[in-house]
């Protein structure tokens, strides 16, 4: 097919709602080659782009051939999702970080998280879903009603679309299996770790900070998390696993804190290891806002021809 033809699916296909979607995007392919077949000049680039420019919007044409009638406009379902996605993504960072912290986040002018308890955490992520589900229909219809387009070229920045991404090589599940290890070593070094490195001064002094084992434990669960996710997308070539990795590491944060309590003692190295475990929760946070971005794109993506 036709490289200008196919990029044209990829941008309706996200706004297509359909139950037989690929018999309607040939169909559409169809449309623009005998637009284009009626040109003067007969099969050349130009013309293929003045046919395509002739459908118009691709929100639009998805509008068009769509047969679905959800409460939210047609063209718009699956956009539904991707938004609702990316801003559950948030929230889920920023309820971690709560439950790390023990204090309530509030980014204006959508976020909020209550203080937060890592085992609270659990029974609140379902309800902040269902938010953040109502407030992405809410934004679209709003965006809508002013008369702006609801647009996802900005999303399809962020992600390295790549229908042929294959599988993860033999080096990553090696390369995971290592990062286990050494979260690993790292637990026993600081749950076990020889009396007189905790006489010394600076950097290695953390391993006498109660907080520094559960911090051990939580990256070795993270490690774990990847691990695993790492090996079943070896075995299996799935595009939710783009998010999936991600927020099993985050989850394993999570059930770590959860089950491992030690006493609070401020001070100024347990709060850089707090500090630091927000800034992975907060990479983590991005990893999961692009995984989510590129599942959309995989999923909706044109197919091949």
């Amino acid at each position: 097919m036709n490289a200008h033809i196919t990029e044209f699916l990829e941008r309706v296909r996200p706004f297509l709602v359909a139950a037989d979607e690929q018999d309607v995007l040939r169909e559409i392919a169809g449309s623009i080659e005998d637009k284009e077949a009626v040109m003067p000049g007969g099969d050349t680039d130009e013309n293929m782009i003045a046919a395509i420019a002739t459908m118009g919007d691709p929100r639009d044409v998805a509008a068009a051939w769509s047969t679905a009638k959800p409460a939210v406009a047609a063209n718009y379902r699956k956009v539904h999702w991707l938004v609702a996605g990316l801003l559950f993504a948030v929230t889920v960072g920023l309820a971690i970080i709560s439950a790390i912290t023990g204090g309530s986040t509030f980014v204006v002018p959508i976020f909020y998280v209550p203080s937060l308890t890592p085992l609270s955490l659990l029974y609140y992520l379902p309800f902040a879903f269902v938010f953040d589900y109502g407030l992405a229909s809410i934004l679209i219809q709003v965006n809508e009603h002013f008369g702006n387009r609801v647009g996802i070229e900005w999303v399809r920045g962020i992600v390295h679309h790549d229908r042929k991404r294959g599988r993860p090589t033999v080096g990553k599940v090696v390369g995971a299996l290592v990062g286990v290890a050494g979260m690993l070593v790292l637990y026993l070094f600081a749950r076990f770790s020889m009396l007189y490195v905790l006489n010394l001064q600076g950097p290695v002094h953390f391993m006498a900070v109660p907080f520094f084992v559960p911090f051990a434990i939580c990256l070795l669960a993270q490690s774990g998390a990847v691990f695993v996710v790492t090996c079943l997308q070896y075995a299996r070539d799935w595009p939710g696993y783009a998010f999936v990795r991600p927020l099993a590491g985050m989850i394993a944060l999570l059930v770590a804190a959860t089950v491992i309590k030690q006493p609070v003692q401020s001070g100024l190295a347990e709060g850089a290891l707090r500090g630091l475990l927000v800034l992975i929760v907060l990479l983590e946070t991005w990893n999961l806002f692009k995984g989510v971005a590129e599942a959309f794109f995989a999923w909706n993506a044109a197919p091949e021809l």
